[in-house]
């Protein structure tokens, strides 16, 4: 991003074509960055957008009738093998159709336990480069890279909103950041409003919120309702993020005796104010005003949205004798035993902690420690209390919590790398620790697909 190898200046006028701001780390107007390759692109290049478009697309439409297929086959195989006889068959087939209903809902607990790993690796990451710290050693962090769009649901960079919006600020980015958490309680709320003005019918079952007949007849408003509070979840801790990185400067020693040049560190063309200072005269400070009243305003908005949606019903949750209670919050709730509800709302704060917390500590390295300590922690606390509502999911999380840990280990050694006396030596313990990962990480992704193909 230097142009022909010299220094760059603070206000980027050496910088490589494309590249400006400080240490030319960001993308000029008509420029976007690849998500993988960390570069700045003329936004009349070919985007990648679609890539990830097509793959998200391409998984959801070819999952389930996957599935429904490989369960087909199972339950074939299964009743040929069985001891024979029509009552067997009708058994045979009988276990096969719960166990599907059964298998299918574990799969889908487990792609959602992975998910939120990943987003909470790839934002560990992304703060650790963000804080002026290393990334994983090669190959892994192309990995991360490729996957960081899609677990953070960074929808301003996977459609390069700069490019057709023209010159941007952090301020834009504050302000997309807040548009899908919002809009999601806006029509969960509206939606649900709506469709608690329509007579109830039929008769609810012990522990379900809705009947079998309600379930039918407003299928479209509760599907609706669902993927608006999913939006909701699962954008909601890299928006806090997204928030806090508007306070978050950077120290830059600019050659004089006791004066440091302090940059944003979300946003390497803005130069910091004080941090009491809120003037909107400034830059920097109108993006602080903004991310303040998001953090404000948004933040709470959707902590009582979700709890709203929760602890009215809680008496149905403590009843239930299966996993579901209501199709509105069972993607949240479903994991976790009848009694132990409240752990959904701890899991979010888990999920806020270690994309959002880290940036409470004042390094790298302190990022780091804490986001250790915060899993070695949490994976305590859910041992000790056992919350989870199967061994499996039990399992695969505390899996998952290790995971993190490991990858926090990763970020944290990563500067142990040019302290070998040798490049051999150096090359030997990145390609260990490359090993270590991987492995981790693939048993993480066995894990999630067995139980809920071959049954607990």
């Amino acid at each position: 991003a230097i142009a022909n190898g010299t220094k760059p200046s603070a206000n980027g006028t050496l910088c490589a074509p494309g590249y400006e701001g400080a240490l030319c780390a960001m993308c000029m107007d008509g420029h976007f960055r690849d998500n993988v390759a960390k570069t700045c692109l003329p936004c009349e290049e070919t985007s990648d957008c679609w890539v990830y478009v097509v793959v998200l697309v391409g998984c959801a439409a070819l999952a389930y009738p996957t599935y429904l297929v490989y369960e087909r086959a199972k339950a074939f195989f299964r009743s040929k093998c069985a001891l024979g006889g029509k009552e067997g068959e009708e058994n045979e087939e009988q276990e096969g159709d719960e166990e599907e209903s059964d298998s299918w809902y574990l799969l889908k607990e487990n792609a959602k336990t992975v998910f939120y790993t990943w987003q909470i690796i790839g934002q560990m990451a992304s703060l650790n480069e963000i804080r002026g710290g290393g990334e994983f050693p090669a190959p892994f962090n192309h990995v991360v890279r490729a996957l960081e769009p899609l677990t953070s649901l960074d929808f301003f960079n996977i459609f390069h909103v700069s490019c057709w919006m023209g010159h941007t600020t952090y301020a834009h980015r504050v302000l997309f950041a807040s548009v899908m958490p919002v809009l999601g309680v806006a029509f969960s709320i509206t939606t649900f409003v709506l469709m608690a003005r329509k007579p109830s019918v039929g008769i609810k079952l012990p522990g379900q919120a809705f009947s079998k007949e309600r379930l039918k007849r407003d299928w479209i408003e509760i599907l609706l309702i669902k993927y608006a509070n999913m939006a909701m979840v699962f954008t909601f801790p890299v928006a806090v993020k997204t928030y806090l990185l508007s306070f978050i400067c950077n120290s830059y020693d600019v050659g004089e005796e006791e004066e440091e040049l302090k940059i944003m560190a979300a946003s390497l063309s803005v130069e910091c104010v004080h941090p009491l200072s809120f003037s909107l005269s400034e830059p920097h400070g109108g993006i602080k005003v903004i991310g303040l009243v998001a953090l404000l305003i948004v933040t709470p908005l959707i902590l009582i949205s979700l709890y709203m949606s929760i602890y009215p019903i809680r008496h149905l949750l403590e009843n239930r004798t299966k996993r579901k209670c209501s199709p509105l919050v069972d993607f949240i709730i479903s994991r976790w035993k009848p009694l132990k509800w409240q752990y959904a709302f701890i899991d979010v704060v888990r999920r806020i902690l270690l994309t959002s917390g880290l940036l409470l500590m004042p390094d790298v390295q302190s990022q780091c420690l804490l986001a250790i300590l915060l899993n070695v922690g949490f994976t305590m606390l859910y041992r000790e209390s056992n919350p989870y509502y199967d061994d499996a999911t039990s399992d695969l999380d505390n899996m998952c919590q290790w995971s993190i840990v490991v990858s926090a280990f990763a970020l944290l050694l990563e500067p142990v790398l040019d302290e070998f006396e040798s490049e051999s030596e150096s090359d030997v313990f990145t390609t260990f620790l490359v090993g270590i990962l991987f492995t981790v990480h693939v048993l993480v992704i066995v894990m999630a697909i067995m139980p809920g193909l071959f049954g607990d």
